[in-house]
């Protein structure tokens, strides 16, 4: 008779070791590439906490090692209070810093060209991303139409480099949620702004894009529902604003910018260049401005050709200055009462709204009065001036100031008082920013 005999393994214990190569100084790492002796940082059987330093290099049985990767996860649900990344590195995986509660500041050097999905979400302490001046491109991975750092409140950001990725909706922002955001630094570098880059921003008030940017994609700062001030930095180049679709027209009803700007609220603007515009589903169109409530538009020396203000009807007031040579138009500005124009000869225009021809005048010099009332569409005017006669007085102010109103007497009437507590005091003269405010 055979005899069967069983055999039992009692497992008394199960001990789970990450997949790590070795350990110095507190961090794990894997080797990556063991012909051009490269390494990444990974998880550990110990959780990451405090202040973490990677080196560019390591040592590792006599070989020199360049560390040039996070792994994925290898940070995730850690107690860390800060990172610093060196210059060997040139990609950080996925999830590499997810749920890490405590970390407030990331800066990512220009060496690092790759971020994985969801690297950074939900960091609920990070205020601070600095993205390095850099030449090359940041891909952030297009394998999900997620935004990037998600749940995480970004309060100041430094881009630096041109950013690679995909957002396919309206309704994410590349960044998250930047409702705690702040405050945008762009530097020289920067060739182009994402499409929705950032949208959502609630809490910006100004935003500055100096004169090397060249592109600006469809829905960059929508939604963002403080943004009050825009400058558009000197240049000599154009700078090509992309729509996702036409804005709306004063003949059809419609009061809403459907451009970069939807639902941003812009009241000054500063134009430094030119603008090219167009469209990603329909013929270029003019609408980057069109229906914003603008108060105030400053015009610089490099603009030669002046793009479109349809349906700006807050505005009241508009100084052209002699270099531009094209003015697109300026239809359904029904506020707009004084068009003051430097050129001896008249600009090509496009037109004005009627009651901007009727109540509004017209000043030029005096010498080109007579040409104006004999040129189209400027002989529209019923009342055309010498220049010498205009009174246009623009008051400037930050919109992000919070301090103390006065009223005409000297008496404090708030000690904190933002732009928008300002709009809603009652009728009468109140002095803010030491500048004198009439609220009508």
């Amino acid at each position: 008779m055979k005899r069967i005999v069983i055999l039992t393994l009692l497992l008394v214990g199960v001990i789970n070791l990450k997949a790590y190569d070795f350990q110095i100084d507190n961090l794990y790492y894997t080797v990556t590439n063991a012909t051009t002796f490269t390494c990444a940082v990974d998880e550990g059987n110990e959780v990451y906490e405090g202040e973490i330093v990677i080196p560019s290099t390591v040592t590792y049985k006599n070989k020199e090692l360049k560390v040039t990767s996070i792994k994925n996860s290898a940070f995730r649900n850690s107690n860390i209070t800060s990172i610093q990344l060196s210059h060997n590195m040139t990609m950080i995986e996925r999830f590499a810093f997810y749920n890490c509660g405590l970390l407030q500041k990331v800066t990512i050097p220009s060496s690092v060209n790759k971020i994985g999905e969801s690297s950074f979400d939900n960091c609920g302490s990070l205020y601070s991303l600095i993205i390095e001046d850099g030449l090359s491109e940041l891909e952030f991975d297009k394998s999900s139409h997620n935004p990037f750092f998600s749940n995480s409140p970004i309060e100041e950001l430094y881009l630096g480099r041109n950013i690679v990725a995909f957002i396919s909706t309206q309704y994410n922002s590349l960044f998250g949620d930047l409702s705690n955001l702040t405050k945008i630094t762009i530097g020289e570098s920067v060739e182009s702004i994402p499409s929705y880059c950032f949208a959502g921003a609630s809490s910006l008030r100004t935003i500055s894009l100096p004169g090397n940017i060249k592109i600006v994609h469809n829905g960059a700062f929508n939604n963002c529902i403080n943004l009050k001030y825009v400058e558009f930095c000197d240049g000599n180049t154009p700078i090509k604003m992309y729509h996702s679709t036409i804005g709306s027209h004063e003949y059809s009803g419609g009061t809403v910018n459907y451009s970069i700007f939807a639902q941003s609220p812009i009241q000054e603007v500063y134009i430094g260049r030119n603008f090219s515009e167009n469209s990603y589903y329909y013929w270029p169109q003019d609408i980057t401005f069109e229906y914003l409530p603008i108060t105030k538009v400053t015009i610089g020396k490099n603009v030669s050709e002046l793009t479109s203000f349809d349906g700006c009807r807050d505005l009241q007031s508009i100084e052209i200055p002699e270099n531009v040579q094209v003015i697109k138009s300026f239809r359904g500005c029904t506020g707009l009462r004084n068009v003051v124009v430097h050129n001896t000869n008249p600009p090509t225009c496009g037109r004005f709204s009627e009651e901007t021809y009727v109540h509004g005048t017209l000043f030029v010099p005096s010498q080109s009065i007579v040409q104006y009332s004999e040129t189209t569409p400027w002989s529209s005017f019923w009342e055309i001036k010498d220049l010498s006669n205009a009174s246009i007085d623009f008051i400037t102010f930050d919109y992000g100031f919070v301090g103390p109103v006065y009223s005409i007497s000297g008496t404090v009437l708030s000690s904190n008082c933002a732009y928008e507590d300002l709009q809603r005091l009652p009728k009468g003269i109140y002095i803010w920013q030491n500048k004198k405010f009439i609220i009508r």
